[in-house]
């Protein structure tokens, strides 16, 4: 487990914050300890959470959100996943959970109130959520059992 400053520069002004141990979780799976894991968090606006769980190697996670009431949850347990959450807006929901073997997803949203999940199992899976505009959406979640090169998009305006 890691406890991290984050610094970056949002739009006009200097933003830090520390991710504590309980936002990012890397641990053992099979009594295997974690190899070359990434866990990125980054988040500006007010009242936005995050939380990020590792088991396995070569796995990367980020998580970007900005914006009022955001969250966004992923998990990752196997190896080879990669797994990106990027949120902008209010009241934004987010998961992603990859067990297997070279999963790839994406979630992309912004504007207010929307939620979208994606569920890998298997190997090289392939999926992608994006809602964009200002309006709700109909929730999206997306379950995805691969037994190679499988892909799936999704997208809301």
């Amino acid at each position: 487990m890691k406890t991290r400053i984050i610094t970056a520069l949002i739009a006009g002004g200097l933003f830090v914050q520390t991710v504590s141990a309980d936002d990012i979780m890397q641990g053992l799976e099979h009594d295997i300890a974690p190899y070359q894991q990434t866990a990125t968090i980054l988040q500006s606006g007010y009242g936005n959470d995050a939380g990020i769980v590792q088991q396995g190697s070569y796995n990367d996670i980020t998580i970007l959100q900005q914006g009022l009431g955001n969250h966004a949850t992923a998990r990752q347990a196997g190896s080879g996943h990669d797994a990106r959450i990027l949120q902008g807006g209010g009241y934004l929901d987010a998961s992603i959970i990859q067990s297997g073997y070279g999963h790839d997803a994406s979630i992309v949203q912004s504007g207010y109130g929307k939620e979208a999940a994606i569920q890998q199992h298997g190997v090289y899976g392939r999926a992608e959520i994006q809602q964009l505009g200002t309006s709700h959406a109909t929730p999206v979640s997306i379950t995805q059992i691969s037994r190679g090169r499988a892909a799936i998009q999704v997208i809301q305006h």
